[in-house]
Protein backbone atom coordinates (compact mmCIF):
# COMPACT_ATOMS: atom_id res chain seq x y z
CA UNK A 1 0.00 0.00 0.00
CA UNK A 2 3.07 2.22 0.25
CA UNK A 3 2.87 3.13 -3.45
CA UNK A 4 -0.74 4.24 -3.10
CA UNK A 5 -0.22 7.40 -1.12
CA UNK A 6 -1.55 9.29 -4.10
CA UNK A 7 -4.10 12.04 -4.51
CA UNK A 8 -7.42 11.65 -6.31
CA UNK A 9 -6.94 12.95 -9.84
CA UNK A 10 -3.40 11.57 -10.22
CA UNK A 11 -2.86 9.71 -13.48
CA UNK A 12 -1.32 6.29 -12.83
CA UNK A 13 0.25 3.80 -15.20
CA UNK A 14 -0.35 0.20 -14.09
CA UNK A 15 0.57 -3.35 -14.95
CA UNK A 16 -0.90 -6.56 -13.54
CA UNK A 17 0.98 -8.13 -10.65
CA UNK A 18 1.92 -11.84 -10.76
CA UNK A 19 -1.13 -12.45 -8.49
CA UNK A 20 -3.58 -10.68 -10.83
CA UNK A 21 -6.84 -12.35 -11.78
CA UNK A 22 -7.96 -12.49 -15.39
CA UNK A 23 -10.46 -9.68 -14.66
CA UNK A 24 -7.66 -7.33 -13.57
CA UNK A 25 -5.43 -8.33 -16.49
CA UNK A 26 -8.31 -7.66 -18.89
CA UNK A 27 -9.09 -4.21 -17.44
CA UNK A 28 -5.45 -3.13 -17.63
CA UNK A 29 -5.07 -4.46 -21.18
CA UNK A 30 -8.38 -2.96 -22.39
CA UNK A 31 -7.43 0.47 -21.09
CA UNK A 32 -3.73 0.40 -21.97
CA UNK A 33 -2.72 0.62 -18.31
CA UNK A 34 -3.48 4.34 -17.95
CA UNK A 35 -6.00 5.39 -15.30
CA UNK A 36 -7.04 8.35 -13.19
CA UNK A 37 -7.18 7.59 -9.47
CA UNK A 38 -10.64 8.45 -8.16
CA UNK A 39 -10.57 6.95 -4.63
CA UNK A 40 -8.64 4.62 -2.46
CA UNK A 41 -7.22 2.62 -1.08
CA UNK A 42 -10.36 1.33 0.57
CA UNK A 43 -11.18 -2.14 1.91
CA UNK A 44 -14.11 -3.64 -0.01
CA UNK A 45 -16.05 -6.64 1.27
CA UNK A 46 -17.35 -7.34 -2.25
CA UNK A 47 -13.75 -7.97 -3.37
CA UNK A 48 -12.84 -10.29 -0.52
CA UNK A 49 -12.14 -7.63 2.09
CA UNK A 50 -9.03 -6.51 0.21
CA UNK A 51 -7.73 -2.94 -0.17
CA UNK A 52 -8.73 -1.59 -3.58
CA UNK A 53 -8.51 1.61 -5.61
CA UNK A 54 -11.25 3.15 -7.74
CA UNK A 55 -9.96 3.91 -11.22
CA UNK A 56 -11.22 5.65 -14.35
CA UNK A 57 -9.52 4.81 -17.66
CA UNK A 58 -7.80 7.62 -19.56
CA UNK A 59 -8.13 7.77 -23.33
CA UNK A 60 -9.74 4.36 -23.88
CA UNK A 61 -11.75 3.51 -26.97
CA UNK A 62 -13.97 0.60 -27.86
CA UNK A 63 -16.86 -1.20 -26.21
CA UNK A 64 -15.41 -1.03 -22.66
CA UNK A 65 -14.30 2.62 -22.78
CA UNK A 66 -16.98 3.67 -20.26
CA UNK A 67 -15.79 1.20 -17.60
CA UNK A 68 -14.57 2.53 -14.30
CA UNK A 69 -14.22 0.46 -11.20
CA UNK A 70 -12.26 -1.01 -8.34
CA UNK A 71 -9.09 -3.05 -8.67
CA UNK A 72 -7.43 -4.82 -5.71
CA UNK A 73 -4.01 -3.44 -4.79
CA UNK A 74 -2.47 -6.91 -4.57
CA UNK A 75 -3.32 -7.44 -8.25
CA UNK A 76 -1.73 -4.29 -9.66
CA UNK A 77 1.72 -2.72 -9.80
CA UNK A 78 2.31 0.99 -10.05
CA UNK A 79 4.63 1.79 -12.96
CA UNK A 80 4.51 5.58 -12.95
CA UNK A 81 2.46 8.52 -11.67
CA UNK A 82 1.75 11.75 -13.49
CA UNK A 83 0.21 14.87 -11.96
CA UNK A 84 -3.44 15.50 -12.81
CA UNK A 85 -3.94 17.36 -16.11
CA UNK A 86 -4.76 21.08 -15.84
CA UNK A 87 -8.09 22.38 -16.97
CA UNK A 88 -6.41 24.08 -19.93
CA UNK A 89 -3.35 21.86 -20.17
CA UNK A 90 -2.59 18.45 -21.55
CA UNK A 91 -5.59 16.22 -22.08
CA UNK A 92 -5.02 12.51 -21.43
Amino acid sequence: MENWRRQPGDVVFLRPSPRATQRTKNRIREHRGTFKLLRGPQVLECLGGRPCVLLQPMGSKGPNADWWGWLPLEEIELVEVAPPPDEGGVQW
